[in-house]
């Protein structure tokens, strides 16, 4: 029996060496296989030892010696007999027959061609294993690529500090790659979805359309494939970087700086409730999504300013804070209950309880194609009554109840909307976005947890959809939000409701906030108002959409360095507290501001493009489809 020396050591590895742009080109390469591996891993189509073999072959082209004594390691405690390794390391195939040999063969072909192997081996490769399988083994090909590169480079920078230069290297390349891939890394993750999303060059065609245009590819599924990263990274102080309550009372009103915020003024008994919002960036190293809103209903005694931390979820990534549809349908189930709670008052009617339960459908035709289109297909809102009252009544208090319903109005119908832009304007001087983190879910008001994570909600008068895969796009690609609001039953402020939202997709987590509609109870506001929520939601889906486009600019090589997103609507109920009561929203304000070098040409299209693609500021501007519906005591009154 021969003796041994440790296999990583038997042969001699020359090290290949690679710039960083060869690496990078490799990085984005490997990246993309990320989703392929996990499949491959799952599936079993390539056993363990196999696997590790394709990586050695790789290994031993470009000669990193990390990779190879791990994958060597690998390879032996997955079944792998010793000759059989040592054979490989010594240029052999070694005694895994046919099959394997042309999966081994061709792994070399592929790094000796550094990633480029000749037309013809390729299909042969392809042939002989089929294209499932043959997928599977150029994941592996493809990453352990990238590993042996900075593999490579780290070695030999750590060698350099021994006094033992490697050949050949260049210690700008060692740094490049050994230490860039904290910044190359995050920057392939956006460029490679985006470059899915966007293979075709038309579609970055610009067009100038009006609001409601559908583009030819909708800003949201920018920031779904964004989300399957981690994003761009932002190197964070923590001396600099502000802690952040999910939700907070402000001591100071929004700041908006493309118009003046004015309550508009009610006439002949109405009640108008104008909510402003100014919503920018908060950057941070995990996510681009994060954003912050402060929004109030001005005028109003004991309404308090408020701030809103967003966020959205992804393929490996959970969400730290609620995402924007979710505050704008927690508006929507919140106000209705409002409307409800109202016409019972007016009726005088013995109830129980009251609920609502509410909807919202969003369906995606073609996705990841340049035939990509967003529609909000409908909105579900189902009022839920305990109470031993006539059918009638109830039927009634359904009509009354939707009739002075403005949120309701301003989404089943088309609501003007005056949208503007402004550009490089002196806000920046002191408004810029600054590092941020939000420190827990938990955020507390007068000893009252306004928002926490929970369970998911357990809706009475529907069926709760199943999370929607955030690595893998249907045709069409659906999903839905859903937000069921009750009672709080507090005393003093009778309109204080307990909601509980959630974006029926992965990694989007359950959330349980408070809205407050007590309009002229004492005391202060325990939480913001339901119009708060439906105004700063449609503020911060616009941020959304603001920092998709962003990135599709970056990626042409146009900067956005900063943007922010602006509103006010006006939710007036005619003939207030009557049963004649009417709620609408007449008109909304829009404002976008920017910051780039770019043409003010680039800017505007980049604002058009937003608005085009903001579900929110479409479930607005256009018609979208509603369903109400009542129970009384678990049964639906047609």
């Amino acid at each position: 029996m021969k003796t041994k020396e440790p296999l990583a050591r038997q042969s001699q590895l020359k090290a290949r060496i690679f710039t960083p742009s060869a690496f990078y080109k490799h990085l984005k390469i490997a990246i993309a296989s990320f989703s392929d591996l996990r499949k491959a891993r799952k599936n079993g189509n390539v056993s363990k030892a196999f696997s590790e073999k394709i990586m050695l072959a790789v290994t031993q082209v470009n000669g990193c010696r990390y990779c190879n004594y791990v994958h060597t390691k690998n390879a032996i405690d997955a079944g792998a007999s010793e000759d059989e390794i040592n054979m490989m390391l010594n240029g052999e195939l070694g005694e895994g027959g046919k099959d394997e040999s042309v999966a081994l063969l061709f792994a070399q072909h592929y790094a000796d061609t550094d990633g480029n192997p000749d037309k013809e081996t390729y299909e042969n490769f392809v042939n002989h294993y089929g294209e499932h399988k043959a997928v599977d083994i150029m994941a592996m090909i493809r990453i352990i690529m990238a590993a042996n590169i900075h593999g490579i480079s780290l070695d030999a920078m750590l060698s350099r500090f021994k006094g033992e230069k490697m050949k050949d290297s260049k210690f700008s390349n060692e740094l490049g790659i050994a230490l860039g891939i904290l910044v190359l890394f995050p920057a392939a993750i956006v460029q490679v979805w985006f470059e899915k999303l966007f293979s075709n060059k038309n579609m970055f065609t610009k067009k100038q359309t009006k609001m409601k245009t559908k583009n030819t590819a909708s800003v949201m599924t920018l920031l779904l494939a964004l989300l399957l990263g981690t994003g761009t990274s932002y190197a964070q102080n923590n001396e600099d970087s502000a802690d952040y309550s999910v939700m907070s009372r402000l001591d100071m009103s929004p700041r908006p700086a493309g118009f003046q915020p004015t309550k508009a003024t009610p006439v002949n008994g109405a009640y108008i409730q104008s909510v402003t919002t100014a919503s920018s960036r908060v950057l941070n190293d995990e996510t681009i999504m994060l954003k912050k809103v402060s929004v109030q209903a001005l005028g109003e005694k004991g309404f308090s300013p408020w701030e809103f931390l967003c966020d959205e979820g992804g393929h490996t990534y959970e969400q730290s804070a609620p995402n924007p549809l979710s505050y704008m349908v927690a508006g929507i189930s919140s106000s209705l209950l409002t409307s409800v709670e109202q016409a019972i008052k007016v009726m005088d009617l013995d109830v129980a309880s009251a609920k609502v339960e509410a909807k919202v459908f969003f369906r995606y035709d073609d996705p990841f194609t340049p035939k990509w289109l967003g529609y909000t297909d409908k909105l579900v809102a189902n009022i839920l009554i305990e109470s031993d009252e006539p059918a009638e009544k109830i039927a009634e208090l359904k009509k009354m109840a939707v009739q002075a319903w403005a949120v309701g109005e301003c989404i089943s119908n088309p609501t003007p909307v005056d949208a503007q832009f402004e550009y490089n304007t002196k806000i920046w001087e002191t408004e810029s976005a600054s590092l941020g983190k939000v420190i827990g879910d938990e955020s507390y008001d007068n000893d009252l947890m306004i928002t926490s994570k929970g369970n998911n909600p357990k809706p009475e008068s529907f069926k709760l959809g199943t999370d929607v895969s955030m690595e893998k796009f249907t045709n069409p690609f659906i999903f839905e939000v859903v937000s069921i609001s009750e009672s709080a039953n507090d005393v003093q402020r009778p309109y204080l409701h307990k909601i509980k939202i959630k974006a029926i997709q992965e990694n989007y987590a359950a959330w349980d906030i408070y809205a407050d509609d007590s309009r002229g109870y004492e005391g202060l506001d325990k939480a913001p108002t339901s119009g708060d929520y439906f105004t700063a939601g449609t503020s911060l889906c616009l941020m959304s959409q603001l920092t998709g486009w962003s990135e599709v600019l970056k990626h042409q090589g146009i900067e956005i360095n900063d943007y922010r997103a602006e509103h006010q609507f006006n939710y007036q109920v005619d003939n207030y507290m009557t049963p004649s009561a009417t709620g609408h929203v007449d008109n909304v304000i829009t404002r976008i501001l920017i910051k780039s070098n770019a043409s003010e040409k680039v800017m505007s299209d980049y604002a058009i493009h937003a608005l085009g693609t903001c579900f929110a500021g479409d479930a607005v501007s256009m018609e979208t489809p509603t369903e109400v519906g009542i129970y009384k005591n678990g049964k639906l009154i047609e």
